[in-house]
């Protein structure tokens, strides 16, 4: 961790349905690196902050972005680290993704957001999402629905809040 400028995560909430962590190395040139994850399904929340806890030592990070849809859990996870809401606007964040996994460095052959291959299950999720298709019009510019996107979401909260503007980040 003491390579990196920054070190975040993202937090996506889930019991029924997984939820998940990403762990993101910020490097001072802006490059990214993804260097742990954590998803589970039906997960108690005590459990939860132990891998909270866990991360945060082993990874030192500095912030958890997290999917705003459920603030009391936000306030929980305050409790042992800093955490924000995360912006959650699904277009903007998967353009954010997006333009990060197809920017190379100035030697035309590095990435600028690589994925360590032990977060195999972000890496699986990233192959197989997919968006909504319509008869009528074809792929549409929103994400299909009922796919396992929780990883994803995780790393859209980590990574499209991060690039915003520090003034726009609410506490």
């Amino acid at each position: 961790a003491a390579r990196y400028r920054r070190v975040i995560a993202g937090v996506d909430w889930g019991y029924a349905q997984p939820g998940a962590v990403v762990v993101c190395g910020v490097l001072a040139g802006g490059d990214i690196d993804i260097l742990a994850e954590e998803v589970a399904a039906r997960r108690p929340i005590p459990e939860w902050q132990r891998v909270y806890r866990q991360l945060r030592a082993q990874w030192r990070i500095e912030l958890f972005y997290c999917d705003p849809s459920q603030p009391a859990a936000i306030e929980q996870l305050r409790e042992l680290a800093p955490a924000l809401e995360a912006d959650n606007d699904v277009i903007g964040g998967i353009n954010c993704v997006s333009s990060l996994l197809h920017q190379v460095r100035a030697d035309g052959k590095t990435p600028r957001l690589r994925v360590h291959r032990q977060c195999a299950n972000l890496i699986d999720t990233m192959a197989t999402y997919r968006w909504r298709e319509s008869a009528a019009y074809g792929v549409m510019e929103e994400p299909a629905p009922g796919q396992d996107d929780h990883m994803l979401d995780a790393l859209r909260y980590a990574l499209f809040t991060e690039s915003q503007p520090p003034a726009v980040r609410t506490l």
